[in-house]
């Protein structure tokens, strides 16, 4: 069987074996005229029903090399393969892997433990600042904060936090803002007075109102959220960000914005939003299953159909890397595990690399599966990372 297929192939036969509903009927009969791409989803379904027998949690690496064997594959055309399996086989049951390498999960790993490294997996934490400016650190514990007039907020630590509005006939009052920080190292849920619910990732920071007044409910982000917007056709709920904003009426949806990334990504899931690039003045409108990446630099804006569930994962305790650079990744577990990191040689930044992580796993362990798969060293000291080759 002729197995030299690209990455467009793969990852089309990934999204008709994991998600038929979102592809056009005609263009999947297209497709599958094609010999060359039935083969990729033949094998592609073959290496489902094999991994849907295993036991992942006692698949080890050798197993792998077995398993690439059986396929005719080399070692770049499974790991691919992988990625498209891993979004039915593996992240519907949240284990950790890592470009196509299981890890058993008690498995002696080689170098520091994590009893031997400063650097840790983030936690549900969060720092909110009151309209007064008093601030309050979140997660340790249940807080209860009524002003006795319009809104209480109750703080739960594990649900995270809730403003319920109080039913008054007084007039309306001008909105009080209050703002939600996520250190390094963080995340937390939200419920706005709306019902809305955000989840906010690490080192991201969401200003709002503790109550909507007006025609318009309006927050601003700075960071990665994840947003389900309680519908209201009178009311636009809108997010505003570094130079763009978002409108919706009802939806769920993440946006990625951090202020040291040079893109802005919204990924919709369901419903309609409108994206709005300041800098060139243009407004798009997506889809579910589309994503806006809009360049922070000069404001242009591209639109892609994508899997909505791989920008989301993080809320359900994963990373996601497609074809991204080992700089990008590293940034991404920076603001998960708060750590510092060096190159030796500036060029390795540019490997790239697909693989899903769970967000609970040792930095160590996920780093020494990398180091399996590349010629790359990672060498630890306090909460400082040397990359090297």
């Amino acid at each position: 069987m002729h197995t030299d297929f690209s990455d467009d192939q793969i990852e089309y036969a990934g999204r008709l074996l994991n998600h038929r509903e979102q592809l056009d009927d005609r263009e999947v009969q297209e497709w599958l005229e094609h010999p060359e791409n039935r083969a990729v989803l033949d094998q592609l379904a073959r290496t489902r029903q094999e991994l849907d027998k295993r036991d992942f949690s006692a698949l080890k690496a050798n197993e792998w090399k077995v398993l690439k064997n059986q396929l005719h594959l080399s070692k770049t055309r499974v790991l691919r393969l992988w990625m498209s399996v891993a979004a039915t086989v593996v992240l519907g049951v949240g284990i950790g892997v890592w470009f196509g390498l299981q890890q058993e999960k008690n498995l002696p790993l080689a170098g520091n433990s994590l009893s031997e490294t400063e650097i840790l997996p983030g936690k549900r934490v969060a720092f909110l600042t009151l309209a007064d400016g008093q601030k309050v650190e979140l997660g340790k514990g249940n807080i209860r904060l009524d002003d006795g007039k319009v809104v209480t907020i109750l703080n739960d630590s594990v649900d995270g936090l809730h403003y319920t509005t109080i039913e008054t006939h007084d007039e309306p009052l001008k909105e009080e803002y209050n703002s939600l920080k996520i250190p390094v190292g963080g995340f937390y849920k939200l419920v706005l007075s709306d019902g809305t619910k955000v989840w906010l990732n690490a080192d991201s920071e969401l200003k709002y109102p503790v109550r909507f007044v007006g025609g318009k409910r309006e927050v601003y982000l700075k960071g990665e959220g994840y947003f389900q917007v309680s519908k209201d056709s009178c009311r636009q709920f809108i997010v505003h960000l570094q130079n763009s904003e978002i409108t919706v009426l009802g939806t769920a949806f993440n946006v990625s914005a951090y202020e040291d990334e040079a893109h802005v990504y919204t990924t919709l899931e369901e419903g309609r939003v409108a994206f709005y690039s300041r800098q060139n003045k243009q407004r798009i409108l997506l889809k579910p299953g589309m994503q806006s990446d809009m360049e922070v630099a000069t404001g242009k804006t591209v639109v892609s159909e994508v899997d909505p569930s791989l920008y989301s994962a993080w809320i359900e305790g994963r990373f996601v890397f497609q074809s991204l650079d080992l700089e990008s990744i590293l940034r991404q577990l920076q603001r998960w595990y708060d750590f510092e990191v060096f190159f030796q040689q500036q060029e390795v930044k540019n490997y790239r690399f697909r693989g899903v992580l769970s967000r609970d796993m040792d930095i160590r362990q996920a780093l020494d599966i990398i180091e399996e798969t590349t010629d790359l060293k990672f060498d630890i000291k306090g909460k400082t990372i040397l990359v090297r080759k």
